[in-house]
């Protein structure tokens, strides 16, 4: 009996650690006594994602709470109530306490702000404070920028705003103007002081990392930003970008701070000037040099890596994604830690699809497409309905025009509708001039996609296999976006892929079958 006592105390001793060590050290706790019996969900921050922590139910009294161990990562937390209602925590190894008093304040990707008292959580009050302050800044620069726009200097109303300026002295209004230009460089400048003083007196503090993020690089030279001229401007903000961001600091993984910068940045060399080719190496420019600052945490150069990949997966920007992959992410592309950035199933993907890229470069020959009939449909000229087509089953091969514009769509796209109809007036005014449209719908809902061609009165070709992204045609064209066009000549050779039906002009207006000057909004 001892022997069994003794064997029994033994199993109960590593279990009790076990459940010491798992036991909670740290609590969320809330109170949101007008969410009583509604559900809320606790996820973390990882680069772009939130994902799942937990979820629980506001009880009777208003009260929720969500554990954390000596495990949970430091950073931000979400809390999630209905209607896309959220609420960001800061969890630094410590208990926080907060009320939550208005949850209508603001819904959708917006905290709450005013509704929210932190009752503890020094990180907390310092991140909530700083947002409130935010928030007034904000909305003092829309204020003073809106006066700005009602006292034009006089000089200038009567082009600008058409308002008789007869007796108003030129320098009254100019002088507040001035007055105004005035304040805002204060308003800057009092909230950068502190942003300045809050990072000075909180060394310490995660919340403090956080908005020393937010802060504006300022110049050391008595100019300011907004003395350079507009591309001065834009190379200085380059430059200077990320003097307050720790871009190797895999802590700020778990914040929404790296892909918001990482957005900014990237941003920052789009120039609507440009043509295609002259975007795509600005942004590989920029690609290359995040990614440098980047690969000083192997983590950190992973997550941001992945966030970039992404963003021009989905874009019409191939080359930046065929750069990145073969300079990046491929065995084979120099990149020493290639093989530990993706695993080999990211890495075989993102080969194919610059694989299919290249196949589908300007100057090869397209890809035949097969048109079953009962995937083929024409409009009823009379009543505008979707019909079944007559003839015998179709090919791309078949189809004699002298150019044939490929277009990619689905019903449920959202900037297809504007797209298709700035196509369909260029398709009504050359299609005798030797132009023909072949409408491939990405649709799996037979009566959705009909439904879009009758309300649309699209007179093309329309074609679709019904099975989404998985079409043959959709694969063998690289499609994983829409819209998306492909331009091809007699030979059914590939001439331009536009964006737009802009660019669509612009590549035809060589071929003289639409004027340059016959503008078509998208």
């Amino acid at each position: 009996m001892k022997v069994i006592k003794a064997g029994l105390i033994a199993l109960l001793i590593p279990l009790c650690s076990i459940s010491i060590y798992a036991q909670e050290v740290y609590t969320l706790k809330g109170i949101a006594k007008d969410m009583a019996g509604k559900k809320v969900g606790l996820l973390d921050f990882y680069g772009d994602k939130n994902r799942s922590v937990s979820s629980t139910t506001v009880d009777k009294n208003g009260l929720f709470q969500f554990p954390f161990n000596e495990d949970s990562p430091v950073g931000m937390y979400r809390l999630s109530f209905e209607k896309g209602r959220h609420v960001d925590v800061i969890f630094n190894r410590n208990d926080i306490e907060l009320s939550i008093t208005n949850p209508n304040v603001q819904a959708g990707r917006y905290s709450l702000i005013d509704g929210i008292e932190v009752l503890s959580s020094g990180d907390n009050r310092l991140y909530y404070d700083f947002l409130r302050t935010l928030d007034l800044r904000r909305k003092r620069t829309v204020l003073l920028n809106q006066l700005k726009l009602l006292y034009i200097p006089s000089k200038n109303k009567d082009k600008a705003s058409g308002q008789d300026t007869t007796g108003v002295p030129e320098s009254g209004t100019g002088s507040f103007h001035s007055q105004i230009e005035v304040e805002l460089g204060n308003l800057h400048q009092g909230f950068e002081a502190y942003i300045q003083q809050l990072i000075d007196n909180n060394p310490d503090s995660y919340a403090a990392k956080i908005i020393k993020t937010m802060k504006t690089p300022v110049l050391k030279a008595k100019v300011s930003v907004g003395d350079l001229s507009g591309d001065g401007q834009r190379e200085w903000l380059r430059e200077h970008f990320w003097d307050g961001v720790d871009l190797f600091d895999a802590s700020l993984l778990h914040t929404p701070v790296i892909p918001s910068k990482v957005s900014e940045y990237i941003s920052l060399y789009n120039d609507n000037r440009m043509d295609r080719v002259e975007q795509e190496m600005a942004f590989i420019e920029a690609v290359d040099d995040i990614l440098f600052r980047a690969q000083a945490d192997e983590t950190v150069f992973s997550v941001v890596l992945d966030l970039i990949t992404r963003k021009f997966e989905k874009s019409e920007y191939e080359l930046v994604l065929t750069y990145i992959t073969e300079n990046y992410i491929l065995s084979d592309s120099g990149c020493e830690d290639s093989e530990k950035v993706v695993s080999e199933d990211r890495a075989g993907e993102l080969r194919d699809k610059v694989e299919t890229i290249k196949k589908m470069a300007v100057g090869n020959i397209a890809p035949d497409i097969d048109m079953p009939q009962q995937g083929f449909f024409d409009l009823k000229i009379a009543e505008g309905a979707v019909v079944p087509a007559s003839g015998s089953q179709m090919r791309l091969s078949n189809i004699n025009a002298e150019y044939t514009l490929i277009l990619f769509w689905a019903s449920w796209c959202p900037h297809c509708p504007s797209v298709l109809s700035a196509l369909k007036g260029i398709y009504n005014e050359y299609r005798d001039k030797g132009l023909e449209v072949l409408a491939i719908s990405i649709d799996k809902e037979r009566t959705a996609w009909q439904n879009a061609i009758t309300k649309g009165q699209y007179r093309w070709i329309n074609y679709s296999e019904l099975n989404g992204w998985d079409g043959k045609a959709a694969k063998e064209y690289g499609v994983w976006s829409t819209p998306r066009m492909y331009l091809l000549d007699s030979d059914k050779r590939i001439v331009a892929k536009p964006a737009t039906a802009e660019e669509l002009i612009e590549s035809l207006a060589p071929l003289k079958l639409v004027k340059v000057e016959a503008g078509v909004k998208s």
